[in-house]
């Protein structure tokens, strides 16, 4: 039985053939006894129109079977796992109007009213297609662009910090707060937004831990590693600011003669290394990406020497 996605997409097909047909239509002349090259041959007056009808009926054929056939191909968006109307329709003008101009070309037709024809057709089934997927995909996903609503991804990472490290949790006076966005160059970062960083530094701090989107999308797909270990990353730091120790920190750095102008850098590499011991650890318990972690704890070693 067909359901209802399949009747649309069909619908949509035959009613684009009408439409693609009547556009690639070229202008039939009636010649007479005039020759003209730009509209026609000079054939006899009876001749001419008979020729010209069997023309018609092959432009509004060819118009058909490439809207059509562009519409075919556009409606396997959700079958190429393409999600919104937007990419659907992007997914399915390309293929649509490739595909039918090709084909077009060499049924003797133009590949430009063909790629015309199928692109249209392509993009609006593929729109559809796409649109379709968004809407009955497994994650909350925005119909229009497709893309997984922020809101579903932090749902997500807010009962994976509950499943994974829910002792860390319940030991700190107040629950970092979780955000997802895409960031350009890391995969997650901490910030204190009650008090950032600074020589009063209070227990019980306002931290925003916010994780790339990409490394979220990955643990959907069910590879969770690189979101464990910057999930862990990340929390450390909150704990950092949450237990006093970067009050500690910096009371130490004023102790052993850090000068106040480097003060800051020295305790927020002081955090990355206890961080990254952390994820040092864990890397290895996962065996995963345990030379990326190694490599960075060595750096921000030999930068803590640099505040001296």
């Amino acid at each position: 039985m067909i359901g209802d996605k399949s009747r649309l997409i069909l619908f949509i097909v035959l009613l684009l053939g009408i439409i693609t047909s009547c556009a690639s239509q070229k202008k039939v002349h009636y010649c007479g006894d005039r020759f003209d090259v730009n509209y026609c041959l000079y054939l006899k007056d009876d001749s001419f129109v008979l020729s010209s009808n069997l023309k018609l009926k092959s432009d509004i054929g060819r118009g058909i079977w490439t809207g059509a056939l562009g519409g075919i191909a556009g409606s396997t968006a959700g079958l190429a796992n393409v999600h919104g109307v937007i990419p659907g329709a992007l997914y399915g003008g390309a293929t649509g109007g490739l595909i039918s101009g090709g084909l077009s070309a060499a049924t003797g037709g133009s590949f430009q009213e063909g790629f015309t024809s199928g692109a249209i057709g392509g993009a609006l089934t593929g729109g559809v297609s796409g649109g379709i997927a968004a809407a009955h995909s497994s994650h909350d996903r925005n119909i229009l662009t497709g893309y997984i609503k922020r809101e579903y991804l932090e749902n997500f990472a807010n009962k994976f910090y509950n499943q994974n490290f829910s002792s860390e949790l319940s030991g700190m006076t107040n629950r970092p707060r979780i955000k997802v966005k895409a960031l350009s160059g890391l995969y997650g970062k901490t910030d204190n937004l009650s008090n950032t960083v600074s020589a009063t530094g209070q227990r019980g701090a306002n931290t925003l831990i916010t994780l790339n989107r990409s490394i979220v999308k990955q643990a959907l797909k069910g590879s969770t590693n690189q979101l464990y270990l910057t999930a862990g990353h990340e929390l450390q730091h909150a704990i950092h600011h949450d237990s006093g120790r970067i009050r500690s920190a910096f009371r130490n750095a004023a102790s052993i003669g850090i000068s106040p102008e480097n003060r800051v850098g020295f305790v927020n590499t002081y955090s990355e290394i206890k961080a990254y011991q952390w994820s040092l650890n864990a890397a290895k318990r996962l065996s995963f990406r345990f030379d990326y972690y190694s490599n960075k704890l060595n750096y921000y070693n030999d930068n803590l020497y640099k505040f001296y």
